[in-house]
């Protein structure tokens, strides 16, 4: 499966916070905030309800789904996702959950996470078809892309406070704020 999407997210990640923390920052806080990217990814597949020969149409066939998968990578790879109905959500206003939080497998977290919607996508659209016009995977109309508001950029610096997960193994936390990221917010 060809994720084009998740792999800029990372490299994007990987380019610019990785190394402002070290070379820029000098430290990964500014005062009690962290600076970390927050882009959008849209899952969606689409169903429009013509059998294999693509004359014959079914109307009760015709489904589409859509799944925004917010992300958030922060510093020493910790990557936190919320799932929502609409890519334009209020950030503080979603269930963030941390999915990866060591440098070897944050990129396969963020992956199984996309994949495991992506999947699920295609369920809800071909999953009530019969076996003989079912569509296979491969030629579904399903895509992973960046979503960003036109004329906004796909990716944004924000600052977040965590906290600790009490009952975690040590290694999870939670989101307890999002903020814009703000230059003044840098050390003078």
């Amino acid at each position: 499966m060809n994720l084009p999407a998740v792999a800029n997210l990372i490299k994007l990640y990987e380019m610019f916070v990785d190394a402002r923390y070290q070379t820029f920052f000098n430290k990964p806080t500014i005062a009690n905030w962290e600076l970390a990217i927050y882009g959008c990814i849209q899952v969606s597949c689409d169903n429009f309800g013509y059998e294999l020969d693509g004359m014959t149409s079914h109307k009760e066939w015709e489904k589409k789904s859509n799944y925004y998968i917010h992300v958030i990578i922060h510093k020493y790879h910790r990557v936190y996702v919320a799932v929502h109905d609409r890519g334009h959500a209020d950030p503080n206003a979603l269930n963030w959950v941390n999915i990866g939080n060591h440098d070897t497998c944050y990129r396969d977290s963020l992956h199984m996470e996309i994949t495991k919607y992506y999947f699920q996508a295609y369920e809800e659209c071909w999953g009530q078809i019969p076996a003989e016009h079912k569509r296979p995977l491969a030629s579904a109309n399903l895509s992973v892309i960046l979503a960003g508001p036109m004329f906004h950029p796909l990716f944004k610096f924000v600052t977040i406070k965590r906290k600790r997960i009490p009952d975690g193994d040590g290694y999870l936390d939670t989101i307890e704020n999002i903020e814009k990221f703000d230059v003044s917010m840098l050390p003078k």
